[in-house]
């Protein structure tokens, strides 16, 4: 089984192929408590910026937001990563579930 993982510097590399970013140090990393979700959020251009990169159907997603400070969001734009990107970017781990690792041992 394959899971997303995610650095800040990896995520901001991907998110920089998509959208002009500021400086590493100005943006803000946040990754979801128990899940391999992650934002990298910045602000730029007058509007407040998230990028939210979670694995939705089976397919690994990124959404780019931009609003007004406390304002009406502007745009979203929604991408399909390719997971060979992915694996190049370092931002793919295998890894197996607890279901799996019973399985193999009681094969044994």
């Amino acid at each position: 089984m394959l899971r997303l993982k995610a650095t800040k510097k990896r995520l901001y590399n991907l998110v920089a192929t998509y959208e002009d970013l500021p400086p590493l140090t100005k943006t803000a990393f946040v990754k979801a408590y128990r899940s391999t979700d992650y934002w990298l959020r910045w602000y730029g251009g007058g509007l407040w910026c998230e990028a939210f990169l979670a694995v939705c159907a089976g397919r690994p997603l990124l959404a780019i937001t931009k609003k007004d400070y406390d304002g009406p969001e502007v745009s979203r734009v929604v991408h399909t990563l390719d997971l060979a990107d992915l694996r190049e970017r370092d931002m793919v781990e295998d890894f197996t579930t607890a279901a799996e690792r019973r399985a193999a041992c009681a094969a044994v």
